[in-house]
């Protein structure tokens, strides 16, 4: 993260009041008023922004779930204002003070551009974001798999070859980009019907086929088969030896 985020104490102290000019009662929160009267609600009540957040240590980070699935990590070390500011948002978070920690976690997403970070596990498919000499993304931008993990560095393995990387050059490759499958199904459906067509055009009495034609069915059904017969390989791929 390249930019320190910093919080007045005020804001995190201030225990905010209504228009009668008292503060809610302990265990609710000011949330503007209804009827002319001021409401509070309880301090548990969901956030707008996000659904979830843990508390890691060594290092200290919060790692918080948002809305759409995406992950923000806030760390300790980013936190301009160190211990005693990161430990204020610690407790905002743990005394449920959306008022502070949702306008905090929406303006660190705003700042990085809504690139919202996400935790990279094993298991997860990733790619390379950082580029080659010519600007093209390392290994071509292929999908590899998170299988382990040293030190800092990630272990990930593609097709034929292992390789390894830092979080900070990977990006996980989301559910919608990672369509693979569903375009090889919508294909899969496209043959299955044009042979059925090309079934029926044929018909069952023998005749003399162009050559070009007895070609091309030929060359599918070895394609087909091959790619049948070597799908188990394509499950293993990313398998440790």
């Amino acid at each position: 993260m390249k930019d320190n985020f910093s919080i007045h104490e005020w804001q995190l102290n201030e225990k905010i009041k209504g228009i009668d000019g008292k503060p809610c009662w302990k265990g609710y929160r000011y949330a503007g008023t209804e009827n002319g009267k001021d409401k509070c609600v309880p301090v548990n009540e969901a956030s707008a922004v996000y659904t979830d957040w843990d508390e890691y240590v060594n290092p200290d980070y919060i790692l918080v779930t948002l809305k759409n699935g995406r992950k923000l990590k806030i760390e300790k070390k980013h936190i301009k204002g160190g211990q005693r500011v990161y430990q204020a948002i610690l407790q905002a978070f743990n005394d449920d003070k959306h008022q502070i920690t949702d306008k905090l976690v929406t303006a660190m997403v705003k700042q990085l551009g809504g690139e919202n970070i996400k935790e990279i596990k094993v298991g997860d498919k990733v790619k390379f974001k950082t580029k080659d000499a010519s600007g093209s993304p390392l290994y071509g931008g292929k999908t590899l798999k998170v299988v382990s993990k040293d030190g800092k560095r990630w272990i990930l393995k593609g097709n034929g070859f292992q390789t390894d990387a830092t979080e900070r050059e990977l990006e996980i490759i989301s559910e919608n980009e990672d369509h693979e499958v569903s375009m090889a199904q919508a294909s899969l459906k496209s043959i299955i019907s044009n042979a059925s067509q090309l079934m029926n055009k044929l018909g069952n009495d023998e005749r003399n086929i162009p050559g070009w034609i007895q070609d091309h069915i030929i060359n599918a059904e070895n394609y087909i088969d091959q790619a049948n017969q070597g799908f188990h390989e394509l499950d293993n791929e990313y398998e440790e030896d």
